[in-house]
């Protein structure tokens, strides 16, 4: 995507979901459009069962890993857990966003940022 120019929009936003077990598309940015995440929370809802969590940004070629599992108690996100991940990054235009828990547990998130848009 070339540097934009011009008038574009800047709106925030959200995206919500369950993850159990397999890797999710959390995010997946436009053309002509750039995403600044603002923070990520991820809960474990499992009552049972500590977990893994991964985050990775998709650049067009790999998954790049963002975050390698959250340090609790065990090691894993535990049980009941919550997890805030407040530190912004960009994706720009075909980049995804993705999360991954490891099977054991049963999360749900949410993900705030700011979308710019050229189109």
């Amino acid at each position: 995507m070339a540097i934009p120019s011009g008038s574009g929009t800047e709106v925030l936003k959200r995206v919500s979901g369950a993850v159990d077990g397999a890797t999710t598309s959390v995010l997946t940015v436009g053309s002509n459009k750039i995403c600044t995440v603002l923070s990520v929370i991820i809960c474990n809802v499992n009552t049972s069962n500590a977990c893994d969590i991964y985050i990775y940004a998709n650049d067009g070629s790999s998954d790049r890993k963002i975050l390698q599992s959250v340090a609790g108690a065990t090691g894993a996100l535990d049980k009941r857990a919550t997890f805030v991940w407040n530190d912004k990054f960009v994706l720009t235009a075909g980049d995804i966003l993705k999360i991954q828990e490891d099977g054991s547990g049963s999360i749900e998130y949410w993900v705030s940022y700011i979308e710019q848009d050229w189109t």
